[in-house]
């Protein structure tokens, strides 16, 4: 069951992230009202001209703008609806995160790369309508992946990403580039996960990704063990 919205507000509305949240939840608002004036702006002079083609893209830009004014109205309605916070809720101590990364975003001394960037707990991936965040429990296995391009069967240049994969089973891709290496600040991370690709690992994740996990969760505990000893 979700939080009560009335008891958590008081700790969430001086944090980094509920601010960054509600920059990215006016982002899409704005988004909203402009994509709706644009699709009335094309559909009321399509309308008397009857132009069929201007009124079907008038019409996909206002039903275009109806998704996003649901999403700010049901994230405004509580703010655990949004998913960069809805992920606390997997953790029963949750406020304690919350707390642990606020203090870590105005402390801590960051790693940043073009993208993304680090600090002593979480790993951050903010755009323009989201503030993802990955905390160090949730990796399992992370690689670089180099794809080569070609055209007309000439190389035609290389795609450089990191991909993640946590422990709810999903995959994040990260956009790098050739000078940046993001592996190194992961391994410190979350030394506990497995990093490089072979093809072991590959059958071993996409056969039995559970036990891929629970082997992982393993590797933690002990790591964890043996630092408090």
């Amino acid at each position: 069951m979700s939080p009560n919205k009335k008891e958590k507000t008081t700790l969430l509305e001086n944090t980094i992230l509920y601010t960054e949240i509600n920059k990215r939840n006016l982002r899409l608002l704005i988004t909203a009202i402009i994509s709706l004036l644009i699709g009335l702006g094309i559909l009321i002079p399509s309308l008397l001209d009857r132009s069929i083609f201007f009124i079907i893209i008038a019409w996909i830009l206002i039903l275009f703008s109806i998704y996003p004014f649901v999403l700010v109205y049901i994230r405004n309605e509580n703010i655990y609806n949004h998913p960069d916070m809805k992920k606390f809720l997997k953790w029963k101590n949750y406020e304690d995160y919350i707390i642990i990364m606020d203090e870590e975003l105005k402390n801590s001394k960051k790693t940043e790369f073009s993208n993304v960037f680090f600090t002593n707990s979480f790993f951050f991936m903010p755009s323009i309508y989201s503030y993802n965040w990955i905390h160090f429990s949730e990796i399992c296995w992370a690689y670089n992946h180099i794809t080569q391009h070609y055209t007309n069967f000439i190389p035609s240049g290389k795609t450089y990403e990191v991909r993640i994969h946590l422990d709810n089973g999903s995959t994040i891709i990260i956009k790098t580039n050739k000078d940046e290496d993001i592996l190194p600040n992961l391994i410190k991370l979350a030394p506990f996960a497995y990093y490089g690709y072979s093809d072991d690992l590959k059958y071993s994740w996409n056969k039995n990704t559970i036990e891929f996990i629970k082997t992982v969760k393993y590797r933690m505990q002990q790591l964890l063990k043996k630092h408090k000893k």
